[in-house]
């Protein structure tokens, strides 16, 4: 990986963690820092006798004693969270809850790497019910509730349309984030119906973001005439 050689007998744990500390263990012109290279390295390894080993690697500096360790570690897996276990994450999240909360994350945006991790867990698509019934607690969450929004119309969207007051809270945008993860025109169409009694400028400001997830126009059309009867 980036012309390093990894094997059944790599130390991958401490690779990784080197990499987090800022060591140039998987050197690349094009990473932003030297924990994109495990990033590099999980994405690599996809589909091969490696991944699993990878994983595990990632799975046990969750909760190394630095924390740029595991803000590393969590970036990760939020990076490409698809095979982590969210039951797992989620288990590791609430029972070393001081490890994460006010731990600030290498990606921007996110207010610490709890958030960030909570995103992973939303993206892993776990049907765990102790997971969704959090993703859907968190959700609402005014400021930080966008992250797992994505990840939660995939994996959950009849609750998402039953519930639009309460995951869009107030934020247009967020609008636009349920659109850009249903995939059929009828679901999209489903749930704009569900926020037509939303405040005309809520609608408006919903309806003026289209554009970005709605490439055909005549169902940009269709959404804008549903959103502004």
């Amino acid at each position: 990986m980036n012309g390093v050689h990894i094997s059944p007998k790599s130390d991958l744990v401490d690779m990784f963690r080197r990499a987090f500390l800022g060591e140039d263990v998987f050197p690349s012109r094009t990473a932003f820092g030297p924990e994109d290279g495990v990033t590099t390295v999980l994405h690599s390894t996809r589909g091969t006798s490696l991944e699993p080993r990878v994983r595990d690697a990632i799975m046990t500096l969750l909760t190394d004693s630095d924390p740029r360790v595991r803000a590393g570690a969590v970036m990760a897996i939020e990076t490409f969270p698809a095979g982590f276990d969210g039951q797992a994450l989620l288990g590791i999240l609430d029972e070393r809850s001081n490890l994460f909360k006010g731990v600030p994350a290498i990606a921007s945006g996110f207010s610490d790497i709890h958030w960030e991790l909570m995103r992973a867990i939303a993206g892993t698509r776990s049907q765990s019910q102790d997971v969704v019934n959090r993703l859907r607690q968190s959700v609402v969450d005014p400021a930080n509730g966008q992250w797992l929004l994505a990840g939660l119309t995939r994996s959950d969207p009849e609750w998402v349309f039953s519930h639009p007051r309460e995951v869009l809270a107030g934020q247009p945008m967020r609008v636009i984030t349920v659109l850009a993860n249903l995939d059929e025109p009828k679901k999209r169409e489903q749930f704009v119906r569900t926020i037509r009694d939303e405040q005309e400028s809520f609608r408006r400001a919903a309806a003026a973001k289209l554009d970005e997830v709605v490439s055909d126009q005549q169902q940009r059309e269709r959404l804008t005439r549903l959103l502004l009867p």
